[in-house]
């Protein structure tokens, strides 16, 4: 009987460290996401200052 719980408890350990290490690599990927979207919607917003109006835009101000 000693032995299972000692087995058992090595395992928890293992788990526990297996969950923490799991947790960090998700932290950091979605500081990564993070990071991402905002380069994304920087080059966006960019890209669309840089090309002017679009032509739906224009269509709809001579609709107008």
């Amino acid at each position: 009987m000693e032995d299972r719980l000692e087995i058992l408890e090595t395992r928890l350990a293992y788990q526990d460290q297996t969950v923490e290490a799991l947790n960090e690599v998700v932290t950091r990927q979605q500081d990564q996401i993070d990071r991402l979207e905002r380069s994304l919607q920087a080059l966006e917003d960019l890209f669309r200052d840089a090309s002017g109006p679009s032509p739906q835009a224009c269509a709809v101000r001579k609709l107008s």
